[in-house]
C-alpha cells in the first residue's frame, strides 16, 4: 500500500503509529464493507480466507487494487507459526471459520469443507501498515490474533488514541 497519513502518538517504540486513512476489513466476504470504506475515501486492507471470495473481490475491486487503494490478503488470521491453517468453508459463505466449535454449530444447516489456507500473522500486518483508524471484523470472527497484538490495544493510551476503532470481536482473551 502507498504512503500513509499517520498520527504519531507517544507509546513504546514497537507500537504501530495510527494511520488515519486505513481500514482493516477482517473477513471481507464479498467486499460489502470494503466498498463502503473505499467510497468514503479510505484505503482498505481486506483479509479473507475463502479463496473463492478472494477471487470475487479481486474482480470486483480490480481498479481499486491497481490504484493501491485496496489490498487483498488471502488467508486466515492466526497466531500459528505454521504456513497454513485449517479453514472450514461452508455453503453459507458467511459461516466460514477456523473454529471447531463453529463448525459444530454450522452442522445444523450443512457440513463444512476443511481446506488448508495461508496463515496470516496479524501483528506483522500491523507492523507493516501501522495501526488502522478502524477495524471491521465479522461478528463471529474466529481465530486468535496473536498475543503480541493485545498489548498494543490494551494500553489505556491506545484505547484513548484509537477510540474510533470499532471491534465486533474481542481481541484480548480470544480462545
Amino acid at each position: 500500500m502507498s504512503a500513509h497519513a499517520s498520527h504519531s502518538a507517544a507509546g513504546p517504540a514497537d507500537e504501530p503509529a495510527l494511520v488515519t486513512d486505513l481500514v482493516y476489513d477482517v473477513g471481507a466476504h464479498k467486499g460489502e464493507d470494503a466498498a463502503y470504506y473505499l467510497a468514503k475515501g479510505y484505503r482498505v486492507l481486506a483479509f479473507e480466507a475463502n479463496a473463492e471470495l478472494v477471487r470475487g473481490c479481486a474482480d470486483r475491486f480490480a481498479q481499486e487494487i491497481a490504484e493501491g487503494r485496496l489490498e487483498l490478503v488471502e488467508g486466515a488470521v492466526t497466531d500459528s507459526a505454521e504456513a497454513t491453517v485449517r479453514f472450514y468453508r461452508h455453503p453459507l459463505s458467511t459461516w466460514g471459520t477456523t473454529s471447531e466449535e463453529m463448525v459444530s454449530r454450522n452442522l445444523m444447516v450443512a457440513p463444512s469443507e476443511a481446506v488448508e489456507v495461508p496463515a496470516v500473522n496479524f501483528a506483522e500486518k500491523l507492523r507493516q501498515t501501522g495501526m488502522p483508524l478502524t477495524f471491521r471484523f465479522e461478528e463471529d470472527s474466529s481465530g486468535p490474533f496473536g498475543s503480541d497484538v493485545g498489548p498494543w490495544l490494551a494500553r489505556p493510551a491506545a484505547i484513548a488514541r484509537y477510540r474510533r476503532v470499532f471491534l465486533a470481536y474481542r481481541l484480548i482473551g480470544a480462545r
